[in-house]
């Protein structure tokens, strides 16, 4: 008598395993790709125009505007500036007083 594994036992094991491996690994990946997607798709509709002017002036030299993926580079970019200047405005006492103002706005809601 042999005390390894049949090899289909062992089979479904190792495959099993692989698959709870790689599972955190791919939905980690459709998170950050979903989140990235969405902020790039948020300021596209402003930057876009801004860029296709600029080459537009100068083709020579700002002609790489218009590829999609310096688009999306830069609406991300320019997402991210806003999400951090809110947040720094948030934390300045402008931005405190603005947040408690809205807040007890909501609490007057019935």
């Amino acid at each position: 008598m042999s005390s390894s594994p049949a090899p289909r036992a062992s089979f479904k094991a190792t495959l099993l395993t692989g698959l709870l491996t790689l599972l955190p690994l791919w939905l980690t990946w459709v998170v950050v790709k979903f989140v990235f997607v969405l902020l790039s798709d948020a300021s596209r509709p402003w930057t876009a125009p801004v860029l296709v002017q600029l080459a537009a002036i100068s083709p020579g030299t700002f002609g790489w505007l218009v590829e999609p993926w310096v688009q999306t580079a830069i609406a991300l970019i320019a997402t991210l500036c806003v999400i951090l200047l809110s947040g720094v405005m948030a934390r300045r006492v402008f931005g405190q007083r603005m947040l408690r103002w809205f807040e007890s706005l909501i609490r007057r809601i019935p």
